[in-house]
């Protein structure tokens, strides 16, 4: 990972569901869930897009849990990264 990662706002859409019973108009009204999230990019791939919301301000190791609220994002949900801070290695 850069020093300076860069940061993104990422716009997905993600699945949602009900958890009890509802009549059938519920079951037809129900939409995916449209998410925005902000992140420090951890690792980008043709297939996915990893980002974190905590990250360490100094050196550290890699094999440390240095990272926390990590979500990794399928390109497939993904509808727009739009990029906050480009960082810097």
């Amino acid at each position: 990972m850069a020093s300076e990662p860069r940061i993104v706002e990422v716009e997905w859409e993600d699945s949602n569901g009900i958890g009890g019973w509802v009549g059938l108009s519920g079951a037809r009204s129900l939409k995916p869930y449209q998410a925005r999230s902000v992140g420090y990019v951890v690792e980008e791939s043709k297939g996915h897009l990893t980002i974190c919301q905590a990250i360490p301000s100094g050196p550290h190791e890699d094999d440390q849990k240095t990272h926390e609220y990590i979500s990794a994002i399928p390109r497939s949900a993904i509808r727009k990264v739009r990029t906050l801070h480009r960082g810097r290695s």
